[in-house]
């Protein structure tokens, strides 16, 4: 038996942390899962809350990503 198949099912300090990550963001979702009306530029929508901060989690993490990377100009 390898060692790489012995690992295969082992517990793991990230498995773990994973594990308690998921928890957390179903225990977030239960407790945020009442209907919010989103008013947007066009149009207005109603979603439970925890999509809502999803959805600008996102978009605030893809910002972070887009003004972390650009190029830096020359010095």
């Amino acid at each position: 038996m390898s060692r790489s198949s012995r690992q295969q099912g082992a517990v793991t300090p990230g498995r773990v942390v994973a594990v308690l990550v998921v928890v957390l963001i179903v225990i977030f979702a239960i407790l945020n899962s009442q209907s919010v009306r989103m008013h947007w530029i066009v149009t207005t929508t109603t979603m439970p809350l925890f999509v809502v901060m999803i959805i600008f989690a996102a978009l605030g993490m893809l910002l972070g990503y887009i003004l972390g990377t650009r190029p830096r100009g020359r010095r």
